[in-house]
Formats: C-alpha cells, sequence, structure tokens
C-alpha cells in the first residue's frame, strides 16, 4: 500500500466519531434536501436512504455525498464519502457532515495516475468501509454502538463513474459483512473499539447495498 493511504483510511474511519458540538447536533432540516440513494438489505432489515445535500449550496455545511484528491507518491488517492440517511430520519448537521438514525456511510479510497481519472473504475480501489448506525442519540457526542466492516474489506463494484465540473456522478454496489462494534473513551481520551457479543453471540450480517450519488469537491 502506497504511503499515506494509512492517514486517509483513519481519516475515513474516524469521521463518523468525531464530536458533535450540542447546539449543531438539534434536529434540523431547514436549507437541506435529499439527492441520491442508497438502498439494499442489511442482515434480514431492507435499507432505504437518501443523501442529505445542502440547498441553497452553503459552505457551513457538508455535501452528504463529497470528494477529496490528494498526492500519493507519484499517483493521486481519490477518497469519496457518501452519507445516507433513513428516508423518515430527521437530518442533523455536524462539522463533518449530516447524520441521524438509520444512517449507512461508505468510503472508498482510490488509486491512479495522474493522466488516468477518466479511466477509473473497481480495479482502482485500494480501500473500501461501510458504517451503519441504526440510533444516534441527539445527546450524546458519537454512538456506542456501530456496524462496521472494520477488518474485511466489503467487494465494491462501480456501474457509473463520470467526472464532471459539477462533481462526480457514481454509482455501483457494495457487499460484505458488518459486525457490531461497541466505543469506548479510554482515560487519554482515546476511542477503544471492540467487538459487541450478547450471551456469547457475536453479531456480523451481511451488508448489500446499491448506491448513487453526485460527490461535490470538499474544499480542505
Amino acid at each position: 500500500m502506497i504511503q499515506g493511504y494509512t492517514s486517509l483510511h483513519a481519516a475515513s474511519a474516524l469521521a463518523l466519531g468525531l464530536c458533535l458540538f450540542a447546539g449543531a447536533a438539534s434536529a434540523q432540516s431547514q436549507g437541506v434536501t435529499r439527492a441520491g440513494s442508497v438502498s439494499g438489505v442489511i442482515g434480514d432489515m431492507a435499507y432505504e436512504g437518501s443523501i442529505p445535500m445542502p440547498n441553497p449550496p452553503n459552505a457551513d455545511l457538508f455535501d452528504g455525498a463529497h470528494y477529496t484528491v490528494a498526492m500519493q507518491g507519484a499517483n493521486l488517492a481519490l477518497q469519496i464519502k457518501i452519507l445516507a440517511i433513513g428516508q423518515n430520519e430527521t437530518i442533523r448537521n455536524s462539522p463533518t457532515g449530516y447524520y441521524g438514525d438509520n444512517a449507512v456511510q461508505l468510503d472508498l479510497v482510490f488509486e491512479f495516475t495522474q493522466d488516468g481519472r477518466d479511466a477509473i473504475s473497481a480495479d482502482n480501489i485500494v480501500s473500501s468501509s461501510v458504517t451503519f448506525i441504526e440510533t444516534w442519540p441527539s445527546h450524546v457526542p458519537s454512538p456506542a454502538l456501530q456496524y462496521q466492516t472494520l477488518f474485511s474489506q466489503p467487494a465494491v463494484s462501480i456501474d457509473t463513474f463520470n467526472w464532471t465540473r459539477d462533481g462526480i456522478e457514481i454509482s455501483g454496489s457494495v457487499s460484505g459483512e458488518a459486525c457490531l462494534y461497541v466505543y469506548d473513551i479510554d482515560q487519554r481520551g482515546n476511542r477503544v473499539n471492540s467487538q459487541a457479543r450478547v450471551m456469547g453471540e457475536t453479531f456480523c450480517p451481511q451488508i448489500n447495498l446499491d448506491f448513487s450519488a453526485l460527490a461535490t469537491e470538499e474544499h480542505m
């Protein structure tokens, strides 16, 4: 793996765990529309989510689908984040994006050459992950329980990939096993994850999701 991917992957894994400010965590759907979707099954549960987007565009609000590009040696790394919220759930804005109950986050990292962006496909994926949060109470900084493909990278197929002036149009599917993890904060403030068990049983539902989004560029 090219040096520097560790920091990119860590950033995507920590995105859902960053603290929410108390005022920002209150329910707010004004100035937000939904564009794009994530749907399929998580275990035995049917999932239908849509992607929040600022309307009108607002520099203080994050797009529910966005991308960043970074140099990785002689090549480039493209990170696409897609965050969907359940169709009937309240959207909450945080400094790192939109959240709420029944949230699914997809993180994809592609590697490509400087002149190879017009030929990007699933073959260029070097990292992928899925996170599902069924319930995120508005009064906590981060959810304690998260389903994640933490140590088993899911399979991803890409049906559409168009890089335009408006952003990246992307669609495809993702499948794999997401296990339930519980997160604690240690005395140094570090988040510690451990696999959740109930009566000695672990929970690792299969995830099969289709996604379609227009990812806009995130300005750092």
